[in-house]
C-alpha cells in the first residue's frame, strides 16, 4: 500500500474522534502529539473494520463490477481498504451520536474523567442552580454556571445573581453587589415599548458574564438559599432534633 494511502486511515480517526461527542470531550486538553497517536489508534480500527466490510461485501454478485471499476481507476492494493476507513469514520460517529447524544456524552466524560470541580459545575448547569465561587483575589461571586461546549477544563462562564469579597483574615464573605434588579431592568425595558429610550434596552443579560480561569477558583460549593440557618447553630440543632422526637 503507498504511503499516501495510510493519510486516510489517519485522517478517518481523526474525523471520529472529532465527530462523535463522547471522544470529543474526551479528548479535551490532550496535547498534539496525545491526538494525532489516538487518532492513529482509531484509524487501525477503522481499516480493520473496511477490510472486513470488503471482504463481506465483495461475494454480492451486484458489488463485483463497481468493485472492478474501482481497481481499475486507483490500481493500488488496500485503496479500497483505506477510502473505506475513511467513509466509515462519519457513518459510525453518526450512529454513536444518536445512541449517545450530547448531553448525555458530556455527562459520561464528566463522570469518569471530570475534576471534583468540573462535576460540580456540570450539575449546577443541570439543575439550573446556584454555586459561590471564591478566587484567589478574595473576590465571591455566586450565580449560574455555563461550560463551554467543548467542556472546555480550563475556563468556566458564570452569570453572577450577586458578587463580594471575603475577609482575607476571618474569611467571612460580605456582600457589594447585586445583579438582580439590573436583569430584570433589561427584561422590562426589552418588552415595554414605553422604555424604548432606556439605557436598560441596549444591554443583555449575557453582557453580565463573566469568563473565570478554573487555576484561579479556590473554593466552589453549591449555594442554597432554602436552608435554615438555624440548622447550622449547634444547640438550636439538637433542640430541633429532641422535638421531632
Amino acid at each position: 500500500m503507498p504511503f499516501n494511502l495510510l493519510l486516510l486511515p489517519l485522517l478517518g480517526g481523526y474525523v471520529l474522534l472529532h465527530s462523535t461527542y463522547y471522544f470529543r470531550y474526551r479528548a479535551v486538553g490532550y496535547s498534539n502529539y496525545r491526538l494525532v497517536f489516538n487518532s492513529a489508534i482509531a484509524g487501525i480500527a477503522l481499516g480493520f473494520l473496511s477490510l472486513l466490510t470488503i471482504r463481506v461485501v465483495s461475494e454480492w454478485s451486484w458489488l463485483r463490477e463497481p468493485i472492478g471499476i474501482w481497481k481499475s481507476l486507483v490500481p493500488f492494493e488496500y485503496s479500497g481498504t483505506a477510502a473505506g476507513a475513511l467513509l466509515l469514520a462519519p457513518a459510525i460517529a453518526l450512529f454513536t451520536n444518536l445512541v449517545c447524544g450530547r448531553d448525555r456524552a458530556a455527562e459520561l466524560v464528566i463522570e469518569k474523567h471530570g475534576s471534583a470541580l468540573l462535576k460540580l459545575f456540570f450539575l449546577s448547569q443541570q439543575e439550573k442552580s446556584s454555586v459561590m465561587v471564591t478566587l484567589g483575589s478574595g473576590k465571591v461571586y455566586i450565580g449560574t454556571v455555563t461550560l463551554s461546549d467543548n467542556l472546555d477544563p480550563t475556563h468556566v462562564t458564570l452569570l453572577p445573581s450577586v458578587s463580594g469579597y471575603r475577609d482575607p483574615d476571618t474569611q467571612e464573605f460580605s456582600l457589594t453587589t447585586t445583579y438582580e434588579r439590573i436583569y430584570g431592568a433589561i427584561k422590562e425595558a426589552r418588552k415595554n415599548p414605553k422604555l424604548e429610550h432606556s439605557p436598560f434596552r441596549r444591554m443583555r443579560v449575557s453582557d453580565f458574564q463573566i469568563v473565570i480561569p478554573i487555576g484561579d477558583v479556590r473554593q466552589a460549593t453549591p449555594f442554597r438559599t432554602n436552608v435554615p440557618q438555624t440548622a447550622f447553630q449547634l444547640e438550636r440543632f439538637h433542640e430541633s432534633l429532641h422535638d421531632m422526637t
